[in-house]
């Protein structure tokens, strides 16, 4: 993949993250998840840490894929897709308050996400609930 390349052009985070995008077309989860790791450490895009999420999901790495999705929330506060993946992602562990969290954060700057709002249905359902003091 390097060597029809001009090293610039694959040793900056565009760079990487164009590898990384590259290996997950090819269903090469671990080289993708080499690469935007990489562009990741140089210089993190929303869009890239969203990439390596996929990665992470498709190699089983769920603590890893909350990390990147929440990392571009970060980046992107106001990018619902990428709230929308972090609610995905914490909804596959016990942390369902911040899930629930993600999700209506997500519908805010979405409110036609249909798919986030049957995820943030589910997750209300399954909340623990709290008896008031007798």
């Amino acid at each position: 993949l390097w060597e029809n390349h001009p090293v610039e052009q694959v040793a900056s985070p565009e760079g990487f993250a164009r590898v990384g995008r590259l290996r997950l077309r090819l269903m090469d989860p671990e080289g993708a998840a080499e690469a935007l790791e990489d562009a990741r450490r140089l210089g993190p895009s929303a869009e890239a840490l969203l990439d390596l999420a996929l990665a992470r999901h498709l190699l089983g790495d769920l603590g890893g894929e909350v990390t990147a999705t929440e990392q571009a929330t970060v980046l992107a506060p106001m990018s619902s897709a990428a709230w929308s993946r972090h609610a995905h992602a914490l909804a596959r562990t016990d942390r369902v308050s911040d899930a629930i969290a993600a999700s209506e954060q997500a519908l805010t700057l979405d409110p036609e996400d249909e798919e986030v709002a049957d995820l943030l249905e589910r997750l209300r359902a399954a909340a623990p609930r709290v008896l008031p003091a007798a």
